[in-house]
């Protein structure tokens, strides 16, 4: 079944269990052949305005794909980024449902020049899209995995939340940007910003949900 999805514009991405990455249309005909992605299921699937693809899965891989001319997908970059070992990924078992399935993993920046990505070692991670390092932050959320990572449009602040249940900010050299911010009183599940980055969308996983303005202030109402 379908894990992972993306679906801006005239295109879709599906990432499943079965590691394929799938394109459909708009009208959800499929658009060219399935391609391999990863050995395992795909966690989260980002698209760029330039329409190269990146992709994470659960084999801790963190794939970019790029289309010539419209043409059939290849694989640009393949960054291993390592299996943590069980102590790094204790305490998330500890607290982990399987019915939360994993937020938005990876993302692109608003001028697709950087790429986020939250593998399952509790780090926060940025790289140029080609796969150069940018920044990393090892202890993003107090040490708890990220959950979930968004880019603000133009600008380079990046959101993420996690199993801390706070939503953090960051620059784009990997420095903080502001004050933590006491979303949730459970895990954050999923996280989205508004094309004019006036409004952070976050969710919990017992299903509520969290409105704030691009400061992180509660939105009114």
């Amino acid at each position: 079944f379908i894990r992972a999805l993306a679906a801006p514009a005239d295109l879709i991405v599906t990432g499943g269990i079965d590691g394929k990455l799938r394109l459909w249309t708009p009208e959800l005909e499929p658009r060219g052949e399935p391609f391999d992605g990863h050995k395992g299921g795909v966690l989260s699937v980002a698209l760029s305005k330039q329409g190269e693809i990146a992709s994470f899965g659960v084999d801790q891989i963190l794939r970019v794909w790029s289309s010539a001319n419209g043409g059939k997908y290849r694989e640009s970059v393949s960054l291993n980024l390592g299996r943590p070992g069980f102590s790094q990924q204790l305490g998330n078992l500890i607290v982990i449902d399987p019915r939360w399935g994993w937020g938005r993993q990876v993302a692109f920046a608003a001028k697709d020049d950087l790429l986020a990505v939250a593998p399952f070692d509790a780090k926060l991670r940025l790289f140029h899209k080609d796969g150069k390092p940018v920044a990393e932050m090892p202890q993003a959320h107090d040490g708890q995995q990220v959950q979930t990572v968004a880019f603000v449009a133009g600008g380079p602040r990046l959101l993420s939340a996690g199993f801390d249940k706070k939503l953090r900010f960051w620059m784009a050299d990997g420095q903080s940007a502001a004050a933590p911010v006491e979303a949730h009183s459970a895990p954050a599940a999923g996280l989205d910003v508004s094309p004019d980055g006036a409004l952070i969308g976050s969710t919990r996983t017992d299903d509520a949900v969290h409105l704030s303005d691009g400061a992180g202030t509660p939105a009114a109402g």
